[in-house]
């Protein structure tokens, strides 16, 4: 009887699998493209594939999201990060990292997103695992460092999952880092329970407040965020007539400790003077006057900018001709223009790697560059031509650049051609779908079937 089942198990499971490719033959080919992907693209994969609600059977749905648990566990990035607070936009390297880790392809993201399907379709069991899942734990980082850790998307399950009073005392008494305050705050704000469980809460997370550890980025972070959100639980306490006493004393701490440390380089005094005078302001108690003047002479985050190309100039000419506006497709149906395409796309061809340039820096320069070709280009054969060059180029550096941060340059590529292609935004698709690339061809068809914004008509 034994062997007998050994024998059915397989045929019942492979039985399944052909009634559910049957029932739904286009997420069935999505989901295997999923499967084959690195483990943040497939998860990112599988749940794209039940955003679109095509998928009614629980039994499939369940096995999904254990899939894309299992995958996201395995993600490169354990957290998304944010550019920290008053970061100059010019930091070419900050932003075009904060673009790649908006994708939610870290660790962190994919599973609270496998969560919130759970939760919708099994509240209990979403819950449970939820607990089961390790809790992220953000970095306290320099102030060299531009980027902070952002543990929000753990707070944001832990509110949808209407949590037990046990589920927050354990969130506030775990927070590790400054930037946890904002959320686990927002978790006290939102919850619907007794009364006389707000100051449990405003005393937990006072005493969480005289914990953590100092970092003059994550610190200056937070401070606006942080000081709003105290002071609203500030608020609702003295609405409630309890006591406010240990909240003011923990925020007064934190405050103090962080105020006194020498802050980044590029944060100016107007902020901390706002927090100062929103503390006093809430709570009525006073603090030095000159605790918010610090010199600000810690390291300043790297400002890095990328090599300008060379090829700048050239392309604003084929954009906008001698005038400022762009020119139309008509007016680029010259010979002269044409010639001018063709030169601008061998002089890209030339570029080479300078001696002083790292391989991701040469990739994010030439990728951003090709991208400009597309979007100038008007439909033709040279735009054809180009497309397939671009390609070909992100093909060669894709084992050697973080996939997170090279798929966001193709992804911002797409971006370009649907909104400057229309409908020739299709042969894109369907040409990084022909590459065999894994995570190309899952991307392809995510986007045809379901894409992420509408496509323009073709000008």
């Amino acid at each position: 009887m034994r062997f007998l089942l050994l024998l059915t198990t397989p045929l019942l499971a492979q039985s399944l699998a052909d009634a559910r490719r049957a029932a739904h033959p286009e997420e069935f080919a999505l989901i295997e493209a999923a499967r084959a992907a690195p483990p943040e693209f497939a998860a990112w994969g599988i749940l794209r594939v039940l955003d679109g609600g095509g998928i009614r059977d629980r039994a499939w749905q369940l096995e999904l999201i254990d899939e894309a648990l299992h995958f996201s566990a395995a993600a490169r990035h354990a957290l998304p990060k944010r550019v920290a607070a008053s970061l100059p936009e010019s930091n070419s390297r900050a932003n075009t990292w904060s673009k790649a880790y908006s994708l939610g392809l870290d660790r962190l993201s994919l599973s609270m997103r496998a969560i919130e399907h759970l939760r919708r379709i099994d509240p209990a069991l979403a819950h449970k695992r939820f607990q089961e899942l390790p809790r992220p734990a953000a970095a306290s980082p320099a102030c060299a460092d531009p980027f902070i850790d952002d543990p929000s998307p753990w707070y944001r399950a832990l509110r949808q999952l209407k949590p037990t009073h046990e589920d927050v005392m354990l969130a506030l008494t775990g927070i590790r880092s400054h930037s946890e305050i904002k959320a686990a705050a927002s978790v006290v704000l939102a919850r619907r329970g007794p009364v006389e469980e707000l100051p449990v809460y405003a005393n937990a997370l006072a005493q969480a407040l005289t914990t953590l550890p100092a970092s003059a980025r994550a610190f200056s972070s937070a401070l606006g965020d942080v000081t709003k959100e105290l002071g609203e639980i500030e608020f609702a306490l003295r609405l409630h007539r309890e006591s406010r006493a240990a909240l003011a004393a923990g925020w007064k701490s934190w405050l103090t400790a962080g105020l006194e440390k020498t802050p980044c380089a590029e944060n100016g005094a107007s902020d901390r003077q706002a927090a100062v005078a929103a503390f006093t302001k809430a709570t009525g108690v006073d603090l030095p006057d000159e605790i918010w003047k610090a010199n600000p002479n810690g390291e300043p985050a790297e400002a890095h900018v990328y090599r300008e190309s060379s090829s700048t100039k050239h392309f604003r000419r084929l954009l906008f001709g001698t005038g400022e506006h762009a020119l139309s497709a008509g007016e680029k149906d010259t010979p002269e223009w044409r010639r001018d395409f063709q030169s601008f796309v061998q002089e890209i061809e030339s570029h080479s790697q300078a001696s002083d340039e790292s391989a991701e820096d040469f990739f994010i320069r030439r990728s951003q560059v090709w991208t400009a070709v597309l979007m100038v280009a008007p439909p033709s054969d040279e735009r054809a031509r180009a497309l397939s060059q671009y390609v070909a180029f992100a093909l060669a550096h894709a084992s050697h650049i973080d996939p997170v941060l090279w798929f966001a340059q193709v992804e911002a590529m797409v971006d370009t051609t649907r909104s400057h292609y229309g409908d020739a935004h299709a042969a894109v698709l369907d040409q990084l779908g022909q590459t065999g690339h894994p995570v190309l061809a899952l991307y392809a068809g995510l986007e045809r079937s379901r894409p992420t914004r509408p496509t323009v008509a073709e000008p």
